[in-house]
């Protein structure tokens, strides 16, 4: 099976992370098969990829892709190209993945979340082994997606990428949150004071950057 094919979450999760759309609008959220349903709005479409991406080795990137789209049920054919060009990686689509460098499967596995345009991207360790080069790349597509309307939640141990690329940071230990920082509020420092707190802070999350 697909690593980035869409995996329910826990109506825990789903909550914390959308708590400023609870917040917002005073509603509930549950998962159910890749969708996020509110009572007062279309379902919100999402999808997860996980830390090491997982392809057909002897087939090109563009046939990984296609499919994949086959089996999700995507009816246009030309999100597999599209898909690709927003990547950057339409040059090398006849390629094998088993010939891809870990940043460019990270790049494939970004590709493959985007086809049939999720709402949310739910990234876990998306730049995870990879070096400068490919990171900044991975960072600039990131940056692309979320200017193009994507909602996009990063999973990162990496400092450097947590403060650099997060607009708000939730800061977790044992499962619990212990802080949400806002961009201007996130330190090195704070985050780690906070990433070893048994203190349990409210989830209360505003629209300010």
């Amino acid at each position: 099976a697909c690593s980035y094919s869409p995996l329910p979450l826990r109506a825990e999760f789903l909550n914390l992370s959308f708590a400023w759309f609870i917040r917002l609008f005073n509603i509930s959220l549950v998962a159910d098969g890749g969708k996020i349903l509110t009572p007062h709005s279309k379902p919100c479409n999402y999808i997860c990829t996980r830390e090491i991406p997982n392809f057909f080795s002897y087939l090109s990137a563009s046939k990984n892709l296609e499919y994949y789209r086959i089996q999700r049920g995507i009816a246009e054919k030309d999100c597999v190209p599209k898909a690709l060009e927003i990547v950057g990686l339409s040059e090398v689509g006849n390629k094998k993945y088993k010939n891809f460098s870990l940043g460019m499967k990270q790049r494939l596995g970004l590709a493959l979340a985007i086809m049939g345009s999720p709402d949310v991207l739910i990234l876990d360790e998306p730049t995870k082994g990879v070096d400068v080069g490919a990171k900044s790349a991975i960072y600039e597509i990131m940056n692309t997606l979320a200017d193009q309307g994507y909602g996009i939640i990063m999973i990162s141990s990496e400092m450097p990428e947590i403060l650099g690329m997060s607009d708000r940071v939730l800061v977790m230990r044992e499962g619990k949150v212990t802080k949400v920082f806002n961009k201007s509020e996130a330190t090195q420092e704070a985050i780690l004071e906070m990433a070893m707190s048994t203190k349990i802070e409210p989830v209360l999350v505003s629209n300010a950057n």
